[in-house]
Protein backbone atom coordinates (compact mmCIF):
# COMPACT_ATOMS: atom_id res chain seq x y z
CA UNK A 1 0.00 0.00 0.00
CA UNK A 2 1.87 3.17 -0.79
CA UNK A 3 1.90 6.15 1.49
CA UNK A 4 -1.14 8.74 1.46
CA UNK A 5 0.07 12.36 0.45
CA UNK A 6 0.84 14.20 3.28
CA UNK A 7 2.61 11.39 5.12
CA UNK A 8 6.00 9.62 5.53
CA UNK A 9 6.33 6.23 4.25
CA UNK A 10 6.51 5.09 7.59
CA UNK A 11 2.39 6.50 8.46
CA UNK A 12 3.88 9.94 10.17
CA UNK A 13 3.16 13.26 9.12
CA UNK A 14 5.76 14.46 6.35
CA UNK A 15 8.82 16.79 7.02
CA UNK A 16 8.50 20.09 5.96
CA UNK A 17 11.47 20.19 3.15
CA UNK A 18 13.92 23.27 4.44
CA UNK A 19 13.33 26.38 2.55
CA UNK A 20 15.86 27.86 0.00
CA UNK A 21 15.46 30.91 1.44
CA UNK A 22 17.16 30.65 5.28
CA UNK A 23 16.15 34.38 5.99
CA UNK A 24 12.93 33.82 5.02
CA UNK A 25 12.84 30.46 7.64
CA UNK A 26 14.32 33.26 10.14
CA UNK A 27 11.72 35.64 9.42
CA UNK A 28 8.50 33.35 9.55
CA UNK A 29 9.86 31.42 12.53
CA UNK A 30 10.30 34.77 14.29
CA UNK A 31 7.00 35.75 13.19
CA UNK A 32 5.38 32.39 14.85
CA UNK A 33 6.88 32.91 18.29
CA UNK A 34 3.76 34.41 20.05
CA UNK A 35 6.25 36.09 22.37
CA UNK A 36 7.51 37.57 20.04
CA UNK A 37 4.11 39.85 19.39
CA UNK A 38 4.13 42.21 22.15
CA UNK A 39 7.47 43.89 20.60
CA UNK A 40 6.18 43.73 17.22
CA UNK A 41 3.47 45.74 17.77
CA UNK A 42 5.26 48.08 20.12
CA UNK A 43 7.68 49.03 17.66
CA UNK A 44 5.18 48.98 14.88
CA UNK A 45 3.42 51.63 17.16
CA UNK A 46 6.50 53.58 17.52
CA UNK A 47 7.09 53.56 13.76
CA UNK A 48 3.66 54.52 12.85
CA UNK A 49 3.68 57.71 15.59
CA UNK A 50 7.16 58.56 14.10
CA UNK A 51 6.22 58.89 10.52
CA UNK A 52 2.71 60.51 11.40
CA UNK A 53 5.35 63.12 13.33
CA UNK A 54 7.32 63.86 10.59
CA UNK A 55 4.45 64.20 8.07
CA UNK A 56 2.51 66.70 9.92
CA UNK A 57 5.34 68.11 12.07
CA UNK A 58 7.14 69.18 8.85
CA UNK A 59 3.97 70.34 6.84
CA UNK A 60 2.93 73.00 9.70
CA UNK A 61 7.02 73.76 10.73
CA UNK A 62 7.32 74.96 6.93
CA UNK A 63 4.05 76.95 7.49
CA UNK A 64 5.51 78.72 10.79
CA UNK A 65 9.23 79.50 9.90
CA UNK A 66 7.54 81.48 6.43
CA UNK A 67 5.46 83.16 9.22
CA UNK A 68 7.52 83.86 11.65
CA UNK A 69 10.36 84.96 9.12
CA UNK A 70 14.12 84.59 9.51
CA UNK A 71 14.30 86.75 12.55
CA UNK A 72 11.92 85.79 15.15
CA UNK A 73 11.91 82.15 13.81
CA UNK A 74 16.31 82.64 15.17
CA UNK A 75 14.81 84.07 18.19
CA UNK A 76 13.18 80.91 18.97
CA UNK A 77 15.11 78.52 18.03
CA UNK A 78 18.02 80.00 19.97
CA UNK A 79 15.51 79.55 23.29
CA UNK A 80 14.99 76.50 22.26
CA UNK A 81 18.36 75.47 21.76
CA UNK A 82 20.14 77.20 24.96
CA UNK A 83 17.18 75.53 27.16
CA UNK A 84 18.11 72.04 25.53
CA UNK A 85 21.40 72.26 27.11
CA UNK A 86 20.89 71.49 30.12
CA UNK A 87 17.96 69.41 29.95
CA UNK A 88 20.40 66.43 31.16
CA UNK A 89 20.59 68.39 34.60
CA UNK A 90 16.81 68.00 34.97
CA UNK A 91 16.88 64.08 33.67
CA UNK A 92 19.74 63.30 35.73
CA UNK A 93 20.50 60.52 34.01
CA UNK A 94 17.60 58.39 35.08
CA UNK A 95 16.09 56.90 31.90
CA UNK A 96 17.93 53.77 31.76
CA UNK A 97 18.52 53.31 35.49
CA UNK A 98 14.68 53.51 35.60
CA UNK A 99 13.77 51.34 33.38
CA UNK A 100 16.52 48.81 34.49
CA UNK A 101 15.02 48.55 37.62
CA UNK A 102 11.44 48.25 36.47
CA UNK A 103 12.29 45.04 34.67
CA UNK A 104 14.39 44.01 37.40
CA UNK A 105 11.46 44.41 39.75
CA UNK A 106 8.27 45.37 38.72
CA UNK A 107 6.39 44.79 42.45
CA UNK A 108 8.65 48.32 43.40
CA UNK A 109 6.92 50.10 40.38
CA UNK A 110 4.97 52.92 42.68
CA UNK A 111 8.52 53.62 44.80
CA UNK A 112 10.43 53.84 41.51
CA UNK A 113 8.45 55.92 39.61
CA UNK A 114 7.94 58.28 42.62
CA UNK A 115 11.59 58.31 43.54
CA UNK A 116 12.23 59.35 39.85
CA UNK A 117 9.82 61.73 39.73
CA UNK A 118 10.55 63.56 43.04
CA UNK A 119 14.54 63.77 41.11
CA UNK A 120 13.19 65.28 38.19
CA UNK A 121 11.23 68.17 39.33
CA UNK A 122 14.04 68.51 42.10
CA UNK A 123 16.26 68.74 38.89
CA UNK A 124 13.77 70.83 36.93
CA UNK A 125 13.59 73.70 39.19
CA UNK A 126 17.46 73.62 39.78
CA UNK A 127 17.25 74.09 35.90
CA UNK A 128 15.09 76.72 35.26
CA UNK A 129 17.26 78.56 38.20
CA UNK A 130 20.35 77.77 36.07
CA UNK A 131 19.34 79.36 32.76
CA UNK A 132 17.69 82.53 34.45
CA UNK A 133 20.75 83.32 35.31
CA UNK A 134 22.71 82.11 32.88
CA UNK A 135 20.66 83.99 30.08
CA UNK A 136 21.45 87.48 30.59
CA UNK A 137 25.30 86.56 30.68
CA UNK A 138 25.25 84.83 27.15
CA UNK A 139 24.19 88.87 25.31
CA UNK A 140 20.51 87.59 25.06
CA UNK A 141 18.34 90.46 24.60
CA UNK A 142 15.34 90.86 26.67
CA UNK A 143 12.79 89.16 24.14
CA UNK A 144 15.22 86.03 24.22
CA UNK A 145 14.97 85.62 28.00
CA UNK A 146 11.47 86.08 28.40
CA UNK A 147 11.13 82.86 25.63
CA UNK A 148 13.93 81.11 27.40
CA UNK A 149 12.24 81.29 31.02
CA UNK A 150 9.04 79.96 28.99
CA UNK A 151 10.32 77.27 27.42
CA UNK A 152 12.14 76.24 30.52
CA UNK A 153 9.21 76.16 32.67
CA UNK A 154 7.63 73.47 30.35
CA UNK A 155 10.23 70.69 32.04
CA UNK A 156 8.29 70.88 35.27
CA UNK A 157 5.54 68.81 33.20
CA UNK A 158 8.14 66.57 31.71
CA UNK A 159 9.35 65.42 35.17
CA UNK A 160 5.79 63.45 34.05
CA UNK A 161 7.49 61.69 31.21
CA UNK A 162 8.56 59.13 33.83
CA UNK A 163 5.72 57.32 32.96
CA UNK A 164 6.88 56.61 30.12
CA UNK A 165 9.57 54.97 31.17
CA UNK A 166 7.28 52.29 32.85
CA UNK A 167 5.28 51.69 29.07
CA UNK A 168 8.64 51.35 27.95
CA UNK A 169 9.92 48.62 30.47
CA UNK A 170 6.54 46.48 29.65
CA UNK A 171 6.66 46.82 25.75
CA UNK A 172 3.24 49.21 26.09
CA UNK A 173 4.37 52.06 24.36
CA UNK A 174 0.92 52.32 22.30
CA UNK A 175 -0.48 54.26 26.05
CA UNK A 176 2.22 56.73 24.98
CA UNK A 177 2.39 56.87 21.19
CA UNK A 178 -2.05 57.76 21.73
CA UNK A 179 -0.71 60.65 23.87
CA UNK A 180 1.86 61.69 21.66
CA UNK A 181 -0.78 61.53 18.09
CA UNK A 182 -3.38 63.93 20.25
CA UNK A 183 -0.62 66.39 21.44
CA UNK A 184 1.07 66.34 17.91
CA UNK A 185 -2.75 67.30 16.46
CA UNK A 186 -3.79 69.79 19.22
CA UNK A 187 0.14 71.63 19.17
CA UNK A 188 -0.73 71.85 14.89
CA UNK A 189 -4.12 73.25 14.88
CA UNK A 190 -2.80 75.93 18.05
CA UNK A 191 -0.05 77.01 15.55
CA UNK A 192 -2.08 77.50 12.80
CA UNK A 193 -4.99 79.49 14.94
CA UNK A 194 -2.05 81.75 16.10
CA UNK A 195 -0.65 82.36 12.25
CA UNK A 196 -4.10 82.82 11.41
CA UNK A 197 -4.73 85.32 13.70
CA UNK A 198 -1.29 86.79 13.25
CA UNK A 199 0.18 86.42 17.17
CA UNK A 200 2.91 87.00 18.12
CA UNK A 201 6.01 85.62 18.77
CA UNK A 202 5.96 84.90 22.52
CA UNK A 203 2.75 82.30 21.67
CA UNK A 204 4.61 80.22 19.92
CA UNK A 205 6.65 79.90 23.07
CA UNK A 206 3.61 79.26 25.61
CA UNK A 207 2.76 76.27 22.78
CA UNK A 208 5.82 74.23 24.30
CA UNK A 209 4.06 74.62 27.70
CA UNK A 210 0.99 73.45 26.42
CA UNK A 211 2.59 70.55 24.35
CA UNK A 212 4.31 69.23 28.05
CA UNK A 213 1.12 69.68 29.73
CA UNK A 214 -0.90 67.81 27.18
CA UNK A 215 1.90 64.79 27.21
CA UNK A 216 1.46 65.01 31.07
CA UNK A 217 -2.10 65.13 31.61
CA UNK A 218 -2.10 62.25 28.95
CA UNK A 219 0.28 60.03 30.83
CA UNK A 220 -1.14 60.17 34.11
CA UNK A 221 -4.73 59.20 32.87
CA UNK A 222 -3.27 56.39 30.86
CA UNK A 223 -0.89 54.85 33.48
CA UNK A 224 -3.98 54.85 35.67
CA UNK A 225 -6.29 53.21 32.61
CA UNK A 226 -3.23 50.50 32.14
CA UNK A 227 -3.29 49.61 35.31
CA UNK A 228 -6.99 49.42 35.92
CA UNK A 229 -7.33 46.58 33.28
CA UNK A 230 -3.98 44.91 34.22
CA UNK A 231 -4.57 41.01 33.93
CA UNK A 232 -1.66 40.72 36.23
CA UNK A 233 -3.51 43.29 38.93
CA UNK A 234 -6.73 41.03 38.71
CA UNK A 235 -5.04 37.83 39.32
CA UNK A 236 -3.41 39.10 42.54
CA UNK A 237 -6.66 40.69 43.54
CA UNK A 238 -8.19 37.21 43.19
CA UNK A 239 -5.36 35.33 45.05
CA UNK A 240 -5.61 37.31 47.39
CA UNK A 241 -9.47 36.82 48.16
CA UNK A 242 -9.01 33.17 48.04
CA UNK A 243 -6.32 33.55 50.47
CA UNK A 244 -8.57 35.80 52.73
CA UNK A 245 -11.58 33.34 51.73
CA UNK A 246 -9.72 30.17 52.97
CA UNK A 247 -8.17 31.58 55.97
CA UNK A 248 -9.08 30.00 59.18
CA UNK A 249 -10.69 31.53 61.70
CA UNK A 250 -8.13 30.86 64.38
CA UNK A 251 -4.58 30.20 63.82
CA UNK A 252 -1.54 29.40 65.94
CA UNK A 253 1.39 31.19 65.95
CA UNK A 254 3.20 28.32 64.39
CA UNK A 255 1.12 27.90 61.35
CA UNK A 256 0.58 31.27 60.76
CA UNK A 257 4.30 32.76 60.66
CA UNK A 258 6.86 30.83 58.68
CA UNK A 259 9.73 31.07 61.66
CA UNK A 260 7.09 29.49 64.24
CA UNK A 261 8.24 26.25 63.31
CA UNK A 262 11.89 26.55 62.95
CA UNK A 263 12.13 28.02 66.31
CA UNK A 264 10.18 24.77 67.66
CA UNK A 265 12.23 22.54 65.86
CA UNK A 266 15.21 24.12 67.55
CA UNK A 267 13.82 24.16 70.60
CA UNK A 268 13.27 20.88 70.51
CA UNK A 269 16.66 19.84 68.83
CA UNK A 270 18.45 20.95 71.66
Amino acid sequence: MSPTRGSSPSGGPAETPPSNNPFRDLIQQFLANATHRPYLENTAWLLGERFLRLTIGLSVGVYVVRYLGPRDYGELAYAVSFVGLFVAIATLGLPGIVVRELVRDSSRRGEILGTALGLNLAGSLLTIGLVSALAPLTGATRAEQWLILIISAGMLADSFKVIDLYFQSIAQSRYVVQIQVVQLILSSLIKLVLIWNHAELIWFAVVAIVDSLVIAGGLILNYRRAQASSPERHRQHRRCQSRRDTKPSTNRPDETYPIGPRKTRMSNSH
